[in-house]
């Protein structure tokens, strides 16, 4: 229940930054607040 409780969040927040038009490298960094440090891409973590 949690999962998909989650899983709707990041589509609505993914619905909303297409919506206002945002630019993808800001949906990609607004949608990578929901993935835990230690899944995302090591090339998403060398940028930082």
């Amino acid at each position: 229940m949690v999962k998909e409780i989650m899983l709707k969040e990041i589509m609505i927040e993914g619905i909303i930054c297409l919506h206002n038009r945002d630019h993808p490298l800001v949906v990609r960094e607004k949608l990578n607040t929901f993935v835990p440090m230690s899944e995302r891409k090591k090339e998403d973590i060398s940028k930082k």
